[in-house]
């Protein structure tokens, strides 16, 4: 009886150990697949024409918080179907020269879209920028593009 015990407990141990294995290899193979998704498409790939970034008031503004909307047509120049873009977005207030500036603002937002290889589409997003400064100077914006995810 008591070799019965051990037996089961041991056939247990295994059944959980082969279980955790299997669950492992699975998450492994998913974040592989992923991280694939994330490294399909380069930056050099994409086309950004007509971007911009307007201040865009609302009525449900909340105090200390501006929004601007974002927004950019993309052309895919990838073979793989772009998914999201990873957009970067600094808030400056420049000197004239527009050389000597300050930042008062940054933002990152990921943008889902579908733009299949060889076309264009428009994207656009809303962005929240909270306790920003009043600008002194001059106002100006810059943006990067960040991560990019295939469809």
């Amino acid at each position: 009886m008591w070799a019965s015990g051990v037996l089961l407990a041991l056939a247990a141990a295994v059944g959980i150990y082969n279980s955790a294995q299997n669950a492992r290899r699975e998450t492994q193979r998913i974040l592989a697949e992923n991280g694939a998704a994330w490294n399909a498409i380069h930056k050099e790939q994409l086309e950004f024409r007509n971007v911009g970034l307007a201040r865009e008031p609302r009525f449900y503004d909340m105090p200390g918080v501006q929004n601007y909307e974002f927004k950019a047509t993309v052309k895919n120049n990838s073979a793989d179907t772009l998914g999201v873009v990873q957009i970067k977005v600094w808030l400056k207030d420049c000197e004239d020269d527009g050389v000597a500036c300050e930042t008062i603002g940054s933002q990152d937002t990921w943008i889902g879209t579908r733009i299949p290889p060889g076309e264009v589409r428009e994207i656009r997003d809303t962005l929240h920028f909270a306790n920003q400064p009043e600008v002194r100077k001059k106002f100006t914006w810059s943006y990067e593009v960040g991560s990019l995810k295939r469809f």
